[in-house]
């Protein structure tokens, strides 16, 4: 079992990890075991969203649109990654914008989760309201935005399959991304594989 003193005194030149992907990916829930795994703070964008709006994020979308809730998403990553320490999980929309990804200091990990449309709605349809799901053929709908999102998504430098793996697993995979010795981080690892991806 690795010992988690030399975990953490091997990550120390890492400033934090972003985790971005499409609603449903999980991020939220892999960030938490993260940042308590690595004794770090978690921080969930959309959450501090509402905590400061004073509304949920359907209220935000309904009563001042998209791109109100936008803009305070962005102002808050931004300040995010000022810090240390801390597991980030941005809302889907965020990083679709250029230069989103790529302005993320260099001692930041950014992590795609990735996840199929089918697995988004699945998963979806067992938690909260999706605002931007929440039209007549979800499914087409879902298709449409990752298409879309899946450009920007792949500028991490981390990639991970959600579908058929544990949470715990993809806890493992960053983790090893954090303390592996063998090079440059890049998009697949020991701990990673390949394929197809596909919040608010």
């Amino acid at each position: 079992m690795t010992d988690r003193s030399d975990e953490r005194n091997s990550i120390r030149s890492f400033g934090g990890i972003l985790l971005v992907g499409f609603m449903a990916s999980g991020k939220s829930t892999v960030g938490r075991q993260v940042a308590e795994r690595l004794g770090w703070r978690f921080v969930d964008v959309d959450e501090v969203v509402e905590e400061q709006a004073g509304s949920t994020i359907p209220e935000i979308f309904r009563n001042k649109g998209e791109r109100h809730f936008r803009e305070l998403e962005a102002r808050l990553v931004e300040e995010f990654l000022l810090g240390r320490e801390v597991v980030l999980a941005a809302g889907g929309g965020w990083p679709i914008s250029e230069g989103r990804i790529e302005s993320c200091p260099g001692a930041f990990l950014t992590v795609w989760l990735k996840v199929s449309p089918g697995t988004c709605l699945a998963r979806a349809r067992r938690g909260s309201v999706r605002p931007l799901l929440d039209v007549g053929d979800s499914e087409a709908q879902a298709e449409a935005l990752l298409l879309r999102r899946v450009p920007y998504y792949r500028k991490a430098r981390l990639h991970l399959e959600t579908d058929d793996r544990l949470v715990h697993e993809l806890v493992q995979a960053i983790v090893d991304n954090l303390t592996w010795a063998g090079g440059p981080l890049g998009s697949v690892t020991p701990s990673s594989s390949e394929g197809n991806g596909g919040d608010s």
